[in-house]
């Protein structure tokens, strides 16, 4: 099989893509794209108009459980939560102390988390 890919043409795109190439790297990579674009062809022959296109071997089914509330809860000032009013959610809600009662760290309510940005 002849080189379809010269070196010319390979250290050209590499300083296209800003790639610095050794004419070795060169040669090299002229020997396998040419053999990425004979495979290119092979795959080109054996596909045809008449098979559908698919993105997928297996058929999907897009499996979502029905969008129904099963609680409702209103988020008050102070961070307590009133359920069975207010926004519907659908899925229990934890109150403000379970949600917390677990956290390494916790003042006012609220997760502490220590910082990771700087100063600046």
């Amino acid at each position: 099989m002849s080189s379809k890919f010269t070196v010319e043409e390979v250290m050209h795109l590499g300083s296209l893509a800003r790639i610095a190439l050794s004419e070795d790297d060169a040669k090299r990579l002229s020997k396998d794209l040419s053999v990425i674009d004979e495979a290119i062809k092979v795959v080109q022959e054996v596909a045809t108009s008449d098979v559908t296109a698919t993105s997928h071997p297996l058929p999907l089914n897009n499996v979502m459980r029905d969008d129904t509330p099963a609680q409702t809860a209103k988020i008050n000032d102070d961070g307590s939560i009133d359920l069975n009013e207010g926004t519907p959610f659908s899925r229990d809600l934890l109150t403000v102390e379970e949600a917390i009662s677990s956290a390494p760290q916790a003042e006012a309510n609220q997760f502490v988390a220590p910082q990771i940005l700087g100063e600046e």
